[in-house]
């Protein structure tokens, strides 16, 4: 994927992210190099990621996006993307570790597998291991999987993805990769799992 492409992606999207841009051009060339069609995402915070996944899908495709604070202003993501890509997106206001919403996922994408999750929710060990067990099997084999905050954070903001993502570094249902800009940068930071 060219370099324009993504520029073009980032000056058109009207929503703020709470990313390292480095980083997340490259999880965003990597997940549109693969051609997804469906992708889920936990936690939108901004919206900004939400923008980038539209543009990284195939036209045709799905976006599930999920968080429990999802404000009503988050619908207007709707006309930007329609904009530029046909996908259907369904912005669910619950919560990721609710037992009816992986049921209720699985209805959306008629039982067909996603090709892409991106867990960005609850940030405690127990939070992102949770999201992690609930979802990572609705991901198909080839599928990819990322992490945001695998960066070791100060112990006060409780964000403990780095030790969950430790945990998964020696799994063998996946390789791995991970992308940060700055180890010491305290925040951030995308850990990547490709499943086997």
């Amino acid at each position: 994927m060219a370099d324009l492409y993504l520029d073009e992606v980032w000056d058109k999207n009207p929503f703020k992210m709470y990313q390292v841009m480095e980083e997340m051009n490259l999880f965003f060339r990597m997940l549109a190099d693969r051609k997804p069609v469906r992708m889920l995402e936990i936690g939108i915070l901004y919206g900004g990621t939400t923008f980038l996944f539209a543009n990284a899908l195939q036209d045709g495709g799905m976006l599930i996006s999920i968080d429990k604070d999802l404000p009503a202003i988050y619908h207007q993501f709707l006309p930007y993307v329609a904009a530029v890509k046909r996908i259907d997106i369904h912005l669910l206001r619950t919560d990721s570790h609710s037992a009816r919403t992986p049921e209720l996922v699985k209805t959306l994408l008629q039982d067909r597998p996603l090709d892409a999750l991106f867990i960005d929710g609850d940030h405690s060990y127990d939070g992102v291991k949770q999201d992690f067990k609930m979802y990572s099997p609705l991901v198909r084999s080839g599928g990819i999987i990322g992490l945001h905050d695998i960066v070791d954070h100060p112990t006060e903001t409780n964000c403990q993805v780095n030790l969950f993502w430790k945990n998964l570094l020696n799994n063998p249902d996946y390789e791995h990769t991970e992308i940060i800009n700055d180890r010491r940068q305290g925040k951030c930071g995308i850990g990547v799992l490709f499943k086997k």
